[in-house]
């Protein structure tokens, strides 16, 4: 992942996250609340749903702990493995540990 920092008082550089652990906003999307996250793969289960392969890749992610992402496997570039440092584009889905919700009614 590559980002882009410019400042007035000095010129365009492009910054190599590498290894990093992030979540930001990602703003090229059509769609609300897509994100780039990133992290090290802790795990990797196979969940058949229907005809199709999905994977549950659990991360770590510094921001976030760890959070579990769902793909499809037609969507994921060659195997994914423990250890594997992974970029997701993608909409975030849940809540807040112990939050406090109410329905619209």
């Amino acid at each position: 992942m590559k980002i882009k920092v410019e400042r007035e008082e000095m010129p365009f550089k492009e910054v190599s996250l590498g290894n990093a652990e992030v979540l930001i906003p990602f703003e090229k999307g059509g769609v609300l609340d897509e994100y780039v996250v990133s992290g090290r793969v802790r795990g990797v289960e196979r969940l058949p749903v229907l005809d199709e392969e999905i994977y549950i890749v659990r991360i770590s992610n510094i921001p976030m702990g760890e959070l579990d992402i769902l793909v499809n496997k037609n969507n994921v570039n060659g195997e994914v493995k423990v250890g594997d440092m992974v970029e997701v584009v993608g909409w975030m889905e849940g809540k807040i540990p112990g939050g406090r919700w109410q329905t619209l009614k």
